[in-house]
């Protein structure tokens, strides 16, 4: 799995990069038709599958921020000390 989690950041790290470098518009236009078609074929589902991590991240952070926290209930009652 760590072999995985690797390529993974690796890949989202390269995709964010492309992102910035390069239009959806100029990339239309200026990637080679084996990139665009690779790109078709493939998109759905990938998108779906990281629309779900995605979900599946944003829950986990939201259910840890509502999450009460002792230190809070110190830090208001002046720190126990």
């Amino acid at each position: 799995m760590e072999d995985t989690e690797h390529a993974f950041a690796t890949s989202v790290f390269i995709f964010d990069h492309t992102v910035q470098k390069v239009s959806a518009d100029d990339a239309a236009h200026q990637f080679s038709d084996v990139t665009q078609e690779n790109f078709w074929r493939m998109w759905p589902q990938v998108k779906g599958w990281a629309d779900r991590l995605y979900e599946l991240i944003e829950e986990d952070r939201r259910a840890h921020s509502q999450a009460p926290d002792d230190d809070d209930d110190h830090a208001e009652l002046g720190g126990g000390g």
